[in-house]
């Protein structure tokens, strides 16, 4: 039994191992094996609730039934199906969830994100691409990945490094993680709204999908803004340099942003927690502010900053705005 599975290290170890993964997958047989992020996303929501994770999984080829059946249109083009199916999976995913924990079934999840848009990722590249192929790809890099991680924690546990350090930290501020989210399905439901509005009306993509109430959070406070501009800033400018050095793009450009997020975030707590730090800068284990790091650099490269950073900056201050209206309108536990 592995004491370390589900920390926040353990999980971030999946995520990279995911994305190289999905990579090499797309890059040997030309079919990515449900999205970038798939198989590691797989590998840690198993690892949070095997039955979520399950659940996430055969909620695709639903939710690509109902888009064909339904609202599949021929004006969508590029990247307005994935809009679609995102809303669709916040929708359904969090009624199920809901039903889940009403049963008993799932605690109640810390990270509003966690799963819930699995299920439109991988339907959208079911639509995208040949599903047979696709599954048969999700299966054979997930658990490559889970093998990876678990010969790596076993490896790490066997030099008597600690893969809990940053959860404890994390631990010590109180049961619930710092950064908090009012109603988060309808927070991201809104975001991606207004994400797709933007897209719709200018043709750029304001960061991602629905990564805007994660930066807002971080935002809110200095220590995290800083940390966060900073992060975004210098991924943006390692992927400059490398698409400028190896015409890195695509996929691959979006990946190497996965990547140096992760090292990002992980060096920055480790960075504080030797320095003994009194609150460490990312507001907890959120695997989705590295997203939001990732997303946003990636973005920043592919788009003309100077039209598309307006337009996040909009979205981000839309979404504190949406926050701030919960916290007076929600009662406070």
């Amino acid at each position: 039994m592995l004491q370390a599975i589900g920390t926040a290290e353990v999980q971030r170890l999946a995520l990279a191992y995911g994305t190289l993964l999905a990579l090499a997958y797309k890059e040997r047989f030309g079919i990515l094996p449900g999205g970038i992020i798939v198989p590691g996303m797989v590998v840690v929501v198993g690892m949070l609730s095997p039955l979520w994770c399950l659940t996430g999984l055969l909620l695709a080829p639903l939710l690509l039934l109902l888009y064909r059946r339904w609202l599949q249109r021929p004006s969508h083009i590029r990247r307005t199906p994935m809009y679609v199916f995102a809303g669709l999976s916040l929708l359904v995913s969090n009624l199920v969830a809901i039903v889940y924990i009403h049963l008993g079934w799932l605690p109640p999840s810390l990270d509003g994100l966690s799963g819930t848009l699995l299920p439109g990722i991988v339907a959208c590249t079911l639509h995208r691409q040949q599903p047979a192929r696709v599954w048969r790809g999700l299966l054979l890099t997930t658990v490559t990945s889970a093998l990876l991680v678990v010969v790596t924690v076993r490896l790490l546990q066997a030099l008597t490094i600690d893969l809990g350090t940053i959860g404890r930290a994390y631990a010590a501020y109180g049961p619930e993680p710092v950064l908090r989210l009012q109603a988060h399905g309808l927070t991201f439901a809104l975001a991606l709204l207004v994400g797709f509005i933007i897209y719709r009306s200018s043709g750029l993509r304001p960061g991602g999908y629905v990564v805007a109430p994660v930066a807002a959070a971080l935002l809110g406070q200095i220590t995290s803004a800083v940390f966060l501009l900073v992060g975004c800033g210098l991924v943006t400018v390692l992927l400059r340099w490398m698409e400028a050095q190896s015409l890195m793009v695509g996929l691959r450009r979006y990946g190497a942003a996965l990547l140096f997020s992760i090292l990002w975030v992980w060096g920055v707590e480790l960075w504080c927690l030797q320095r003994g730090v009194a609150v460490l800068p990312f507001q907890g284990n959120h695997l989705f502010v590295i997203i939001a790091i990732a997303s946003y650099a990636n973005d920043l490269v592919l788009q003309p900053p100077r039209r598309v950073l307006p337009w996040m900056l909009l979205a981000v201050l839309v979404a504190l705005g949406v926050q701030q209206l919960l916290a007076l309108l929600l009662p406070t536990s």
